[in-house]
């Protein structure tokens, strides 16, 4: 379930590249607090960190699709905004007290994390390859 930094990984815009290591990071270092059952006062500053940076990285992300005119910015918007809706909820329900971790939605965080990066933030990628924008971000 940890997430690991593959080829598919990489978009060729260092920044994005960057923040896609440290959101990996960010996940990988609450999934691994989570499994050795730390206390909510240690989980709770990983998850507002990942919840952060997740939605620092997503704006980001998009003004750099925005900047070269992807064609698909509104849907691979709407992607990040659910994603960072469904991490709002969990950490509101984390920090109510409320059960709102399990492995099963870390499951899910990590798989919705692989998936997004290998296949939306790829055709991203060779959007930007073929349009030639990607020597300029990189």
């Amino acid at each position: 379930m940890y997430i690991e930094m593959t080829k598919e990984s990489f978009t060729g815009n260092r920044e994005i590249d960057a923040h896609h290591r440290h959101l990996v990071e960010s996940f990988n270092a609450f999934l691994g607090a989570f499994r050795l059952r730390k206390q909510k006062e240690e989980l709770g500053p990983l998850l507002d960190n990942l919840v952060d940076y997740a939605t620092y990285h997503f704006s980001a992300e998009e003004l750099w699709m925005m900047d070269m005119r992807y064609p698909d910015v509104a849907a691979h918007i709407e992607e990040h905004a659910a994603f960072v809706r469904r991490l709002s909820d969990i950490q509101r329900n984390f920090a109510a007290g409320r059960p709102a971790v399990s492995l099963e939605v870390l499951a899910f965080l990590s798989s919705w994390l692989k998936t997004h990066m290998r296949k939306s933030d790829a055709q991203v990628t060779s959007y930007c390859r073929k349009s030639g924008q990607c020597a300029k971000a990189a």
